[in-house]
Formats: C-alpha cells, sequence, structure tokens
C-alpha cells in the first residue's frame, strides 16, 4: 500500500481517454500514467479505508455506507480489498485472500499482465512482510503519504522523469539486496534490472 505509487509507475498503462470521460473544462493537457489509479480521474471510492486491521477496515466501510458514502460494501473500490465470504464476517472469520486493484490491464498481454509483473508484486510483497511493521498509530500518515504519491505519479507524463524517481531507485536498490539474501534466482535478478531500468529511462515506459 504505501509503495503502490511505485506500481503505478511501471504498470500504469491508461494514459488517455475519450473527451467524453471528463467534466467540462476538466480535459488533460497530455497523456498521463495511469487515468484508472488517478483518485481525481479513475474510479475509486471517495472515502478512505482504513487498513489498521481487519475490525478497522470492516468498522470503517460500515460507517461509509450509514453516512451514504457509499451504497453497499460491495461499491467500496479502494486499491486493496480484503476478501472473504462476507464483508460483514471478515473479523471472525478471518481473510481469504487479498484483492489487488491497483493494476491496470497490460495491453502487451493476451491476458492482461505479465508473468515479470506477477514476479515483482510478489517480491515486493515478501520484502515487506519481512520488513518492521508500522505502529497503528502511524498507518493514517502512511497511507495519506502513500495516496499524493500515487496521484503523483499517476498523472505524470510517462515520457519524463518522474518527481519519485530517486525514491524508486533507492526501494528497488533494496530490493536487489534483499533478492540475494534470499537466492530468489537469476529471473529476479533480471527483473529487478529491468525495473531499475525503467525508472531512469521514462520511454522505456512507453516502448514496453
Amino acid at each position: 500500500m504505501s509503495y503502490r505509487w511505485l506500481l503505478t509507475y511501471l504498470f500504469g498503462a491508461s494514459p488517455i481517454a475519450e473527451a467524453n470521460y471528463f467534466k467540462k473544462g476538466d480535459k488533460l493537457t497530455h497523456p498521463v500514467r495511469s487515468l484508472r489509479q488517478s483518485k481525481k480521474y479513475g474510479f475509486g471510492s471517495n472515502f478512505t479505508p482504513d487498513y489498521t486491521d481487519v475490525e478497522s477496515y470492516f468498522a470503517r466501510i460500515k460507517r461509509a455506507v450509514a453516512k451514504k458514502e457509499i451504497y453497499t460494501a460491495a461499491q467500496f473500490h479502494g486499491p486493496v480489498r480484503f476478501k472473504g465470504d462476507n464483508v460483514e464476517n471478515l473479523a471472525t472469520d478471518g481473510i481469504k485472500y487479498l484483492k489487488p486493484r491497483m493494476l491496470d490491464l497490460d495491453p502487451t498481454s493476451y491476458v492482461g499482465i505479465r508473468t515479470g509483473t506477477l514476479r515483482f508484486i510478489r517480491l515486493l510483497a515478501s520484502y515487506f512482510i519481512m520488513s518492521p511493521t508500522l505502529n497503528k498509530s502511524e498507518v493514517s500518515e502512511a497511507l495519506a503519504v502513500a495516496d499524493k504519491r500515487n496521484e503523483i505519479v499517476a498523472l505524470e507524463d510517462p515520457t519524463k522523469k518522474s518527481r519519485l524517481s530517486e525514491a524508486a531507485i533507492a526501494l528497488i536498490e533494496h530490493l536487489k539486496v534483499y533478492v540475494d539474501l534470499i537466492q530468489a534466482g537469476p529471473e529476479y535478478q533480471e527483473l529487478i534490472e529491468d525495473m531499475q531500468y525503467r525508472v531512469k529511462i521514462p520511454m522505456l515506459q512507453v516502448l514496453v
């Protein structure tokens, strides 16, 4: 969640839309990385979820329904959704799986996503699972910063260097060390090098 902006940078693939998609006077002046992942132009809910823990997640959605911010729990379209048999029973029955919604369909793959993308997400998940956790008091602020960063990246010109390129390179360098540490194999080393090139050379994002 804190680094979903990096996924938007690397895999964003919705740069334009038809003129009737935009409100009057709100049309973009240049292509962007991801309209879909932008809070302003995308399909996200108009409220901020609480990912502190499962109980807080459900309580926040329940309040949103009560306040008519959304009509039903199913209408929540955050970057990640906790999935179980019933959202109301998540706290007691547990989560069966997580549903990430922070990826655009890849137009270069007939199934909408490449193997390398899946490997990178799995590597990121593994890295953060092994990293120190945030204190509960830090979660809201960290996610607010993540939202702002994701909006910046999503609406940047994809042919130009990102304002967050240095932060992206720093994380990728940590991932390099992690790949060596866990002996993930040459396919992951190649993957990390590829992602690093794509951050350093913005046009690779357009040509991939």
